[in-house]
């Protein structure tokens, strides 16, 4: 018999009842005591350092190498026999051990008893594969689940002669049997056995009660008395029910049930009821309802509808935990029903929203008023921040008699336990509502370019989920289960769950208009005045819901703690600026035609196509009213053709910018893709983006060659992006706000079938200017260079420019400027030439600038330049004095060095497509894929 002082080393990382020596000891005192290989398991006494004693089993096969006086135990065996880290045993191994045939163990405590009663088996199992060796009155923890475990303590010890073992321990062999103890149970007479039998707890279906205010129908308020202690009214038929009679001086406990879903164990023990229940009172109430099927009641501790477990604090909680026990495994509890708008009614949401929030409200009374219906699950549409998570929050909020959880849905291997989770949370709780917000991230249509694409356990698992568990869960009013899931569009989620089987209510959230948009201001600001409403509804174009609360938070940022004074004028330039600064959802990821602010009177010339541009483009969008009573299709497409060069695509600019229209440009090259279907898609991406940043105008530049004639192309890639513009421009599903302007230099080259009316019906022409024309564009030019020429010299100048397009005059005017700027920096480097002979001569020292002047360096910039080189020698500041503007002869000079881009060939083609175009001329027929010829 040897013995040895060591250390106790703890293992978190294990759960076994063996203990590890260090193999020094193993070596030299274990194995010198057999003359073969010492037993796996070798017991062992262990001297704690207050004298105390008691046995492990140590493994010899397995020693550790981590320190010469460490003994390794798991961290429950340690908390068992009352070991801490770094204390100091006497360890002394044992032979001749008795062999225990019986060991009889029974529970530690009170909350373990219910748990050993219920896995005794299992309990028994664990004992025999991780304990070999006993001694009396040794307490020893399994493991039933993970996170469940229960403590038993050894009673009493037998040996093959029914001998008890009273001293030192024992060892296991195979035929030692564990005996698990249960508590007695008394004999009770036929009286007793009928009261038994009853239970006395029981699951109340509560409903949140008011918090003040006289009694109402829809809810009690909490009777005086302890507040910090929960109350529960319940009907009187209730408390005979439920065999609850001294309700003054019985003692209540209750247990939240949606409080499972916090659970990790597939088992409910009495120290997680008692960790989680809350001591309540119990009041009779009359005015309570009273259902036969189900008990009603009012609690003060809950928030919205639940069921609730009730029981008194002397009942048997065995009971109430193997009736909660029958429950499926719980995991960490879904979130809970996000706020709504503070105040709103349904009602009030329907200002803004149309019918949609009375539908589906109306809906769900519906399905939980009728157990005969099957179904009932609801999917709601709308766009990013429309106000679905806000509908359906003040729905539920309608009806406090339903229990509601939130998922927020998102892709990745946590979310089959969070919808397991709500899924049990709803059936404890029923009825209830299971709202999955973004449906279409975890459920996406199945394409081709779809990288998230929809895997076909969970494409299973979801199909079963809506349509097997939503008919089990229908068989009673008081015990379904709907599903509300919330997407974008119904095309974005999968073909499988489009059908009336998966969700039996399709229902969509339109866009705001002007009137709901003005309706949700209203109730942002109710004390602005009408005007002022309608002016901040006329700048939220497009917005959403949430744009809306945006905006509005920092308008009343702006405003301050002073608020909105009837008669500020500042105000609204308060909203103009917060508008200015926001980017809307819709227009996020959307570049739009931005350019220099202009206004009509500097556009010279185009007079026709300025009228059809704004008669067709901005009257709709400033009276969109007016326009919606028109009893036919107003006109939303307009090509523009003319020579190159004559202003198509300036016209455009200049009028979205002058009107601030959003414009969404497409250059011809840039449609066509390397990949088949690539094309296509662009053109869909494109009036997808426009239809999102609706009012919006989409302009096709070179529209020639997006949509020329089908069949010229053999590889047929331009025939399958007509066919899509046709069906966008007048197709089966109509652009609403959306508007499409075309321009091209050859409009004869485009498909005819693009031409027609409903699609790009009205040609307008941008033709080579005239002589009036030229006159207003030099003037606006002249304008611009800060030169006023008379009248007589403008003409002059129209009249030597001559089938001259606006392009062509503008590079004459910047010729004419550039030699202007020529002409100053020659005098200038002159000049200071001259001022630096003039500085050596004035005191004798040598004094020098440089000035740095490039290539294309500005009039002003040169000025600026050499002034500060010299500023302060006032002996020289004259030769800096200098005044050159533009001159009659710079313009004649610069009309003589340029050459108009239209040769009288170009100009005769242009007038023959005019004359067909406004149907002067008859157009001679065009086969598909060849092109007009002239002579």
């Amino acid at each position: 018999m040897n013995s040895g002082s060591l250390l106790v080393a703890v293992d978190y990382t294990r759960h076994d009842l063996f203990v590890i020596a260090p193999e020094a000891l193993i070596e030299n005192i274990v194995k010198p005591l057999y003359a073969r290989a010492p037993p796996a398991v070798l017991p062992l006494r262990l001297t704690k350092e207050d004298g105390s004693v008691v046995f492990v089993g140590c493994l010899t096969q397995k020693p550790h190498q981590q320190g010469k006086h460490k003994l390794f135990f798991s961290h429950t065996m340690a908390s068992d026999l009352g070991l801490r880290e770094n204390d100091q045993v006497n360890c002394t191994s044992l032979l001749n051990v008795p062999l225990a045939t019986k060991v009889f163990v029974s529970p530690l405590t009170v909350d373990d008893s219910e748990v050993v009663e219920q896995n005794a088996m299992r309990i028994e199992n664990q004992l025999l594969r991780n304990v070999q060796v006993v001694f009396p009155n040794m307490i020893i923890t399994t493991t039933l689940y993970a996170g469940a475990h229960a403590k038993v303590i050894v009673q009493k010890i037998e040996e093959g002669d029914e001998r008890e073992i009273t001293q030192g321990c024992a060892s296991m062999f195979e035929g030692t049997h564990f005996i698990v103890a249960v508590r007695p149970r008394q004999d009770l007479n036929k009286d007793d056995q009928e009261q038994s039998q009853r239970p006395r707890w029981g699951f109340l279906r509560c409903s949140p009660m008011l918090r003040g205010g006289s009694l109402g129908s829809d809810g009690l308020h909490p009777p005086d008395g302890d507040a910090s202690q929960g109350v529960v009214a319940v009907h009187p038929s209730t408390a005979e029910r439920f065999c609850w009679g001294d309700l003054k001086h019985d003692k209540f406990s209750a247990l939240d049930l949606q409080t499972l879903s916090t659970l990790e164990d597939t088992k409910l023990t009495p120290s997680f009821l008692r960790a989680h229940k809350e001591k309540v009172r119990v009041v009779l109430d009359e005015s309570v309802p009273h259902d036969g099927r189900v008990a009603i009641a009012y609690a003060s501790f809950v928030d919205q509808a639940t069921t609730v477990l009730v029981m008194p604090e002397d009942a048997e909680s065995g009971a109430g935990t193997a009736a909660l026990n029958e429950s499926p495994e719980a995991q960490p509890r879904p979130s809970e029903l996000p706020p709504s708008e503070a105040g709103l009614s349904v009602e009030q949401l329907s200002e803004v929203h149309g019918d949609v929030p009375c539908e589906l409200r109306d809906h769900l009374r519906c399905v939980f008023e009728h157990p005969q219906r099957a179904g009932g699950n609801v999917l709601l549409c709308g766009g990013k921040g429309c106000g679905k998570t806000t509908v359906v929050s003040c729905v539920l909020k309608a009806l406090p008699n339903v229990h509601a959880v939130v998922v927020e849905c998102t892709a990745g291997k946590q979310f089959s336990p969070k919808l397991h989770a709500a899924l049990v949370e709803c059936v404890l709780c029923a009825p209830s509502v299971l709202v999955l917000d973004g449906f279409d991230t975890i459920a996406p249509e199945q394409k081709e370019t779809n990288v998230q694409a929809m895997t076909a356990a969970t494409k299973a698992t979801l199909e079963a989920f809506l349509t097997t568990n939503s008919t089990l869960l229908s068989t009673a009013a008081h015990k379904r289960v709907v599903i509300v899931a919330t997407c974008t569009n119904r095309e974005a989620i999968n073909t499988c769950f489009r059908s009336a089987a998966c969700f039996e209510k399709f229902i969509v959230l339109n866009a705001l208009n002007r009137n709901s948009r003005h309706a949700l201001l209203r109730q942002l600001f109710p004390k602005v005045t009408e005007e002022h409403v309608g002016k901040m509804a006329a700048l939220m174009d497009n917005y959403t819901p949430f744009d809306v609360k945006q905006v509005s938070f920092r308008i009343k940022n702006k405003l301050g703690s002073a608020g909105y004074k009837e008669g500020d004028d500042s105000f609204v330039g308060h909203v103009e600026q917060a508008v200015s600064t926001f980017t809307p959802l819709a227009h996020t990821g959307i570049k739009f035609l931005k350019g220099e602010k202009q206004n009509w009177a500097s556009i010279g010339g185009l007079s026709e196509a300025k009228k059809v541009l704004y008669d067709t483009l901005v009257l709709p969008m400033k009276h969109p009213n007016l326009f919606a009573r028109l009893p036919l299709k107003t006109r939303s497409g307009i090509l523009l053709y003319g020579a190159s060069g004559c202003g198509k695509t300036f016209i455009v600019e200049a009028l979205m910018n002058a009107e601030n229209i959003n414009c969404i440009v497409v250059n011809g090259p840039e449609v066509f893709g390397k990949y088949i279907g690539q094309s296509e898609q662009k053109i869909r991406d494109v009036f997808e983006r426009a239809q999102a940043a609706a009012p919006c105008v989409v302009f096709f530049d070179e529209f020639d060659s997006i949509a020329p004639q089908r069949g010229i192309d053999n590889s047929g890639v331009t025939d399958r992006v007509v066919n899509q513009l046709l069906c966008y421009l007048d197709g089966v599903e109509g652009r609403k706000d959306v508007y499409v302007v075309a321009a091209s230099s050859r409009p004869d080259l485009i498909d005819a079938a693009l031409l027609r009316p409903g699609r790009l019906d009205k040609a307008v022409a941008c033709p080579i200017p005239s002589h009036s024309d030229r006159l207003s564009i030099l003037k606006n030019l002249f304008e611009k260079l800060s030169v006023t020429f008379d009248d007589a010299t403008l003409n002059h100048f129209a009249t030597l420019t001559v089938n001259w397009t606006p392009a062509d005059l503008t590079a004459m005017a910047s010729t004419a400027n550039s030699l202007v700027s020529q002409r100053i920096i020659s005098t200038l480097s002159a000049n200071a030439a001259v001022a630096h002979d003039d500085l050596q001569g004035h005191d004798g020292s040598s004094e020098f600038f440089v000035a740095h002047v490039g290539q294309n360096t500005s009039r002003d910039k040169v000025v600026d330049s050499i002034r500060r080189a010299i500023q302060g020698q006032r002996n020289v500041t004259s030769h800096l004095n200098i005044k050159e503007v533009l001159s009659s002869k710079d313009v004649l000079e610069a009309i003589a060095s340029t050459r108009p881009s239209l040769s009288e060939k170009d100009i005769l083609k242009q007038k023959r497509i005019h004359d067909i175009f406004s149907k002067k001329s008859p157009a001679s027929p065009v086969e598909a894929g060849s092109k007009l010829t002239y002579c």
